[in-house]
């Protein structure tokens, strides 16, 4: 029977030419996703009057529910994507034996197999596209043991949110600056472009430096400075350029979820550096919060995208030990979700700074 899965695969994998279907776009493909980026009516800030509860707290902003939504293009999520597919396809899930990487299903015969199955079923022709797009769309079963196996990869943040958050906490930001402890995919890079934001992001990951580069050269060319430093913000002094006085009008960052994803096994992710949730909340999630709360101008807003899961509780210690820094006030949380839906997806806990006056 393996012979017989390994015939199917390596069908696929010859209308590949033997290489994994990374996601790829032309130019022009992305210059037309940037466009539809810069209009305004694709972001929106809904507001409801019930209150729900997340990770153990009210989630309201300031006594309402309020859900940024991300343009209905589907086609805006995939502009980050296309410059750190590679490096984004490496994100393993431990602790979740079922769950394989993109990569992985790609050399499992017994996987490819049923992809093909499907692709024949759904009468698609066997295009890199319509491979790629069946191999995450679905979840499969590899042999022997009939575990159900699940193809995930994992995914940015969707630049429309981003859009969004700074839209409505800041209103216009055009010139204003933009704080990112961990630049990842380069979603949030290119949200900074796309509303004239100076940024400066932080990421350990060396991988992903020809990927931002690139997200510079194609589009930053409003002589508005943006640059991400490759070092660990826990290490990291962002206001050094600036008479270490508060600099930036947001801090807006999506850290890892302590182990929930490893993205890279190198020596400076912080799951390397502190192995144990305690330290990594200690040595890493509490310095980002205290240079965070540091660099952030009087009336300016600390926007943290995080989440509990399984038993790593972090949301609401993350929250009781903002209230220890001195002339920081919690707002709440703000809901991203998808416009054409009223599926809750992330919450981003909101701080302020406390004006001068006060």
């Amino acid at each position: 029977m393996s012979s017989v899965h390994s015939y199917y695969a390596n069908i696929l994998r010859r209308k590949c030419r033997g290489t994994f279907p990374y996601l790829s776009l032309t130019m022009e493909e992305k210059r037309e996703i940037f466009g539809w980026l810069m209009e305004d009516e694709n972001y929106s800030a809904d507001m409801e009057d019930q209150v729900y509860d997340c990770c153990g707290l009210p989630a309201d902003y300031q006594g309402f529910t309020v859900y940024i939504r991300d343009t209905a293009n589907y086609k805006c999520s995939l502009l980050a994507d296309s410059y750190n597919d590679v490096e984004m396809l490496k994100t393993e899930s431990p602790g979740k034996s079922n769950h394989i990487t993109p990569l992985q299903a790609w050399n499992n015969d017994r996987v490819m197999h049923q992809v093909y199955t499907h692709l024949v079923a759904e009468k698609k022709d066997l295009t890199p596209q319509n491979i790629r797009q069946a191999m995450y769309m679905r979840n499969t079963k590899a042999a022997p043991s009939g575990t159900e196996l699940v193809i995930r990869q994992t995914s940015s943040m969707r630049v429309g949110w981003m859009i969004g958050v700074a839209s409505y906490l800041l209103g216009e930001t055009k010139g204003k600056a933009w704080l990112d402890p961990s630049a990842g995919w380069g979603d949030r890079l290119i949200a900074s472009i796309v509303m004239g934001m100076e940024y400066r992001g932080y990421d350990p990951n060396t991988n992903l430096r020809l990927g931002h580069s690139s997200i510079l050269s194609d589009f930053s060319k409003d002589g508005v400075k943006r640059e991400v430093k490759y070092e660990c913000f826990e290490d990291s002094q962002p206001c050094e350029d600036y008479d270490y006085e508060p600099h930036y009008d947001i801090v807006m960052t999506s850290p890892p979820y302590f182990k929930q994803e490893i993205y890279s096994k190198a020596k400076t992710q912080s799951t390397s550096r502190y192995t144990e949730y305690d330290t990594w909340f200690e040595c890493f999630l509490v310095p980002l919060l205290e240079i965070s709360a540091a660099s952030v101008k009087p009336g300016g807003y600390i926007c943290i995208n995080i989440n509990d899961y399984k038993d790593i509780v972090i949301c609401k210690p993350m929250v009781e030990r903002m209230e220890s820094i001195p002339g920081i006030t919690y707002m709440g949380v703000l809901f991203l979700s998808n416009k054409l839906a009223n599926q809750t997806f992330r919450p981003v806990y909101v701080w302020k700074r406390e004006e001068e006056d006060q």
